[in-house]
């Protein structure tokens, strides 16, 4: 009796584990759509890899697009760089599989000094997300 009772627990557990490992897998990256799927949100973030650099440097740009937990690969993502005097440079990217895209800007002799603004935007089905961060020209 008790092996009996036994068995039909182990047998109970599989079943379950069954269940939720067919319940992961229907909840995959390739089945949500657009900035808001259900209840989760679309989360846009960037940043660069330092906060002040000098004339002939480099600015490494990141953007990350998630969508609760998991990345969403292959968004467009708008990068627009508002200089000190207010012009904007933009550069379209898409996200790769990790739901990153990245930009190296190069900031010439000739980019004046100050607050540099960097504004990514990404859309989808209707809704946007946008995230912003600053960096400074020495």
């Amino acid at each position: 009796r008790n092996g009996k009772n036994l068995y039909i627990m182990a047998f109970e557990i599989v079943v379950v584990l069954s269940i939720a490992i067919f319940t992961f897998s229907e909840i995959s990256q390739d089945n949500i759509t657009g900035l808001y799927a259900g209840s989760y949100t679309g989360d846009l973030s960037v940043s660069t890899d330092k906060l002040l650099y000098s004339h002939d440097g480099f600015v490494v740009i990141k953007a990350s697009l998630t969508i609760g937990t998991l990345p969403v690969s292959g968004a467009d993502v708008s990068i627009n760089i508002v200089k000190p005097d207010g012009t904007v440079f933009s550069q379209s990217l898409k996200t790769d599989s990790g739901g990153n895209a990245k930009y190296v800007h190069l900031l010439g002799a000739g980019e004046k000094p100050g607050v540099y603004a960097v504004i990514a935007t990404s859309s989808r089905s209707g809704k946007t997300a946008t995230a912003k961060t600053t960096f400074r020209l020495a």
